[in-house]
């Protein structure tokens, strides 16, 4: 039995993917679940608060709609998944600077952006956890594939967010978490993967429940809950 109080959760990039699954299991265990994405799709469904065309490239215009919506409805944020991501397979070759910096944007600013804004905004409650869904392609250690350039620079970097996230924002009580979610069978990955988003967002879900100040800032394989090195 899953200990999570009740409350309000806010997944970004909950239209499809592991952001959508993680959402629809998160019902259950809050009050409220508040999802945000760049266009409303009917697999969301009628259950959750939906804040659309949040186009997370955009960090503070984003971050601004999101918390005007918090505030309008007086909900204070128990649990935080920076779920949105972005990834295209540019190569040494065909190397596209743009999209390599759209992913950093969307990939590892932006989370930043929007922990800190909820946090001046004072749209957290007490004890409240935030959540970065970050990659294996994040693992400087790990990569063995080369490649990829604007996915894994971005999500070492959303790593790097995180780690320092978990360091400021624990006096506040607040504990962060960065989660590798396993390589996922979604539309990012073109159906391949060795796990179901169902998997993937329930492991998530337990790694939440674990998630405390005193073991935050760790890189964890979300489905074996292993620490994977830098």
């Amino acid at each position: 039995e899953s200990k999570m109080p009740n409350g309000v959760a806010l997944v970004t990039g909950a239209s499809r993917g592991i952001g959508l699954r993680l959402a629809h299991q998160l019902l259950p265990l809050y009050t409220d679940v508040v999802v945000t994405c760049r266009k409303p799709t009917d697999a969301i469904g009628e259950k959750f608060h939906i804040i659309d065309n949040v186009d997370l490239s955009s960090p503070e215009i984003a971050s601004e709609r999101v918390v005007q919506f918090l505030q309008q409805r007086q909900l204070k944020v128990n649990l935080l998944v920076n779920s949105a991501g972005i990834l295209t397979r540019h190569g040494l070759q065909d190397l596209d600077v743009a999209m390599v910096s759209e992913q950093f944007t969307v990939n590892a600013l932006a989370p930043l952006v929007l922990t800190q804004s909820l946090l001046k905004s004072s749209s957290f409650s007490d004890n409240a956890k935030v959540v970065i869904i970050s990659s294996l392609r994040g693992s400087i250690a790990r990569n063995t594939g080369g490649g990829m350039y604007g996915y894994s620079m971005s999500k070492a970097a959303a790593n790097a967010a995180g780690k320092s996230l978990a360091i400021d924002m624990a006096p506040l009580g607040i504990a962060v978490g960065i989660f590798h979610p396993g390589y996922v069978q979604t539309d990012m990955t073109g159906g391949k993967g060795d796990v179901s988003p169902e998997v993937s967002a329930g492991s998530i879900v337990q790694r939440i429940d674990e998630l405390q100040v005193s073991n935050a800032g760790r890189f964890i394989d979300a489905v074996t809950g292993i620490e994977i090195p830098w």
